[in-house]
């Protein structure tokens, strides 16, 4: 369905999750920088944040009406 409103789920996750998570890659980045995480452990956090990504995708695929035309929920009432 999001497919074909021409919506990648996935970019469009990746790019929330970016916005969500900087505060605290800022701080990782700190510590990395200070010596107290490595660069193995940095890789490690960034293939896990990748993995998740597709999964919140799906997660949020999985929340969109099947049956709406544009895709999205209906507006609330006088905000149409």
């Amino acid at each position: 369905m999001a497919e074909d409103m021409g919506i990648d789920l996935t970019n469009l996750v990746s790019t929330i999750a970016s916005v969500l998570i900087q505060p605290y890659a800022t701080f990782v980045e700190k510590l990395h920088d200070d010596g107290r995480v490595t660069d193995e452990e940095m890789a490690g956090l960034h293939q896990e944040i990748e993995k998740l990504t597709p999964r919140l995708a799906e997660l949020i695929r999985a929340q969109l009406p099947e049956d709406s035309d544009s895709g999205f929920p209906p507006s609330p009432a006088g905000h149409a």
